[in-house]
């Protein structure tokens, strides 16, 4: 996932301070707790054993794994408090799966969880509309993928795009962190050129995106061009071939 302030790899979260102004305490190293304050209780993330991990709020456990729980980010409702987590699934390439549980002032809990409630390119941007909150969840298979919170419960939709681009973050990081590979490879022949873990997984993920199709080809050339030359080309020109539209 992305945060707006860092590399491709993390997820985006959008929101205004006060949004994210709920409280969460790590706590010291060994334990490895989160514990996120809430207007009806206290929800506590463990992750004491790599194959148990599990959010524990008013006496009630919800499991997750096999990895890791994480906090990606807290609305404030009119009647209850709504929490995104993120459950690591350990398989190589394979995103984050998200959890909403909605925490009532009166310290009711109620887990909404979908199987679609994820993001394989690793995009998730989030706007609230008093107390309803969109999720905007990148592509997936070639099709857009959004999705709406309300206190009716969520909903995930997919739908096509006339055409596809990859946004400014991509197309840098492709720029930058992808074709900075290309520049770099120490076997100069460039007849194969092999990337790093972390930057096939970022190409897995712009898979999803179908701007994939024209992209990939594309890249592929200005990648070898790159190789052999020891530098990349203009930025400029490369986004408007590469990212399109």
């Amino acid at each position: 996932m992305r945060h707006v302030t860092s590399a491709r790899g993390t997820a985006t979260v959008t929101c205004a301070l006060w949004l994210c102004g709920l409280s969460v305490i790590p706590a010291n190293a060994e334990d490895r707790v989160d514990v996120i304050k809430l207007r009806g209780g206290e929800l506590r993330l463990l992750n004491n054993d790599r194959y148990q991990p599990k959010a524990v709020i008013n006496g009630r456990e919800f499991s997750f794994g096999p990895e890791s729980v994480g906090h990606e980010i807290t609305f404030r409702l009119s009647d209850r408090d709504v929490v995104v987590l993120s459950s690591e699934p350990g398989a190589y390439e394979t995103p984050p799966f998200f959890r909403i549980l909605s925490v009532k002032s009166d310290g009711g809990v109620e887990e909404i969880a979908d199987p679609d409630f994820d993001a394989p390119d690793g995009t998730l941007i989030t706007r609230q509309e008093g107390d309803v909150i969109h999720f905007n969840l990148g592509y997936e298979n070639g099709l857009k993928k959004d999705a709406v919170f309300s206190p009716d419960g969520l909903t995930i939709s997919m739908k096509p795009v006339e055409r596809p681009a990859y946004d400014q973050d991509d197309c840098k990081w492709l720029y930058r962190q992808a074709l900075g590979e290309c520049v770099n490879k120490v076997d100069r022949s460039c007849k194969q050129i092999e990337h790093s873990t972390a930057t096939v997984r970022g190409l897995y993920g712009l898979e999803n995106n179908p701007r994939w199709k024209v992209a990939e080809s594309r890249f592929g050339n200005v990648c070898k061009q790159a190789c052999k030359s020891e530098k990349r080309p203009d930025y400029t020109k490369f986004a408007k071939g590469v990212c399109g539209p």
